[in-house]
């Protein structure tokens, strides 16, 4: 069989884990810069990184909120109050390093998806995920609206990703 392998890319409390992830048998990747403890997930190798399109360092806005929609710096028209500098990561890169086998990716990381997805459908990695769990944060960004986002999902959709939409596209 496969390897199955699960991409939880911004981790916040692991529900996107405790929903897909039914055995052992999957080899779990979680991404989140500033992760809580967590307790009762199978186990998993936690990156504290920031899925994005390069390898590097950014200013990172916590959301006041529990941290729940903390996101890059100007990757939303959101601002929030405290910033700190978090490690990004690759995630196209990542993915091209990845063992074959049935991918599954929850990405929920609040408007970075629009140019990380993007940067996956140019290079073609995106056609490792066969299935993305997908929150988009369109009504949160300046430069995105409902067109890019329906556009974007279609393009997943060529590619032959299925995609699973979190919200939708209003």
């Amino acid at each position: 069989m496969k390897n199955k392998i699960f991409l939880d890319c911004g981790q916040y409390d692991g529900t996107a884990i405790k929903q897909y992830v039914v055995d052992n048998s999957w080899e779990i990747y979680s991404f989140e810069p500033t992760p809580k403890k967590l307790k009762g997930l199978p186990k998993f190798k936690l990156f504290k990184k920031a899925v994005w399109t390069r390898n590097g360092r950014m200013q990172f806005e916590i959301d006041p909120r529990d941290g729940q929609g903390s996101h890059l710096v100007n990757t939303t028209s959101e601002p929030t109050e405290k910033t700190t500098t978090v490690s990004t990561i690759d995630f196209s890169e990542f993915v091209s390093k990845l063992p074959e086998g049935f991918i599954i990716c929850s990405m929920d990381i609040e408007g970075s998806e629009f140019p990380v997805l993007r940067k996956m459908i140019s290079d073609g990695t995106i056609r490792r995920i066969a299935v993305l769990d997908l929150e988009l944060h369109h009504r949160f960004m300046a430069d995105e609206d409902t067109e890019s986002a329906r556009k974007l999902v279609q393009e997943l959709w060529g590619n032959g990703v299925v995609v699973r939409l979190k919200i939708v596209l209003e």
